[in-house]
This record gives structure tokens, sequence and C-alpha cells, in this order.
């Protein structure tokens, strides 16, 4: 299961329990006025929109290395040899590996 990011608030996400009143809390706090209960992106209307992760540019990896580094990790290549190569920290090839980070590849 994946999180559905909210259109209009980084950090918030639409499948959160509290999603309608941290949204509300959000908009209050920037002097806007509150949703029409028929608007578009409310939490019951998830499934409608198309899922894009919240992607800011700044990544070293892109989606088809994390599919290798996973790749060559279950073929049994080690993860120190795998961050060598993909000049990133041991860390982050564990946290790729055991989907801690980039879950959604």
């Amino acid at each position: 299961m994946y999180s559905v990011p909210c259109p209009y608030y980084d950090g918030l996400f639409m499948d959160d329990p509290h999603y309608e009143r941290k949204l509300e809390a959000r908009r209050r706090r920037d002097g806007l006025e509150p949703l029409p209960k028929e608007a578009p992106f409310r939490a019951e209307r998830v499934t409608d929109i198309p899922w894009t992760p919240m992607v800011k540019g700044s990544s070293k990896l892109k989606r088809d290395q994390v599919k290798e580094i996973r790749l060559r990790h279950k073929l049994g290549e080690s993860q120190a040899n795998l961050a060598r190569e993909f000049r990133i920290s041991p860390a982050n090839i564990s946290n790729i590996v055991l989907n801690k980070i980039w879950r959604y590849t």
C-alpha cells in the first residue's frame, strides 16, 4: 500500500485518517477559505487521483538504478560493492534493499 500525497500541501497524505482535519487546519493557518464539501480532492475521492511520488529532483539515483541495486543484491552481490559502484553510502544501499527508501519503484 502506498500513500497518496495531498495536491495542496507537501507532507500531507490523503489516506491519513486525519487528513480532513489537518487540511482544514493548514488552510486556516494560511488564511485560505475552507474547501467546499464537493471539492474534487476530498479523502473519499482518493482512488480518482493518479498517484505520483513526490520527487524533489535532488536524488543521486534514478529508478532503474534502484531496481538494478535490488536485483544485484538478490543475486548475491555485497552491499559494500554496490555502494562503491553507485557512489552512495552503504547505509543507503541497505535502506534501498530493505525498502525503507525508494519503496515505490
